[in-house]
């Protein structure tokens, strides 16, 4: 089966590949969650509230700028492709 049809059928799923497989991305994991546990402790609640803003507004930037880091290499590899083609 092609993998044009793949993704189309959603058999493939670039969102759902595991970041965690990558042992530096894992320690930071913790080391963030444990700073902001920290944090959270020395807060009020108001500044509590404003930290859990915080985190959901960056990691909702986070996201549309994995998306966009996907569709820019999505869009790199298929020129490459089409220059390679018409080296060919």
């Amino acid at each position: 089966m092609s993998i044009v049809k793949e993704l189309w059928d959603g058999n493939i799923k670039p969102r759902e590949r595991n970041p965690f497989i990558n042992p530096q991305f894992s320690e930071l994991s913790k080391h963030i969650s444990k700073n902001r546990e920290k944090l959270a402790e020395l807060l009020p609640d108001e500044g509590k509230d404003i930290l859990n803003k915080l985190i959901i507004d960056y990691s909702e930037m986070n996201a549309i700028y994995e998306s966009e880091g996907f569709a820019s290499g999505f869009r790199l590899g298929a020129k490459l492709m089409l220059e390679t083609m018409q080296d060919a």
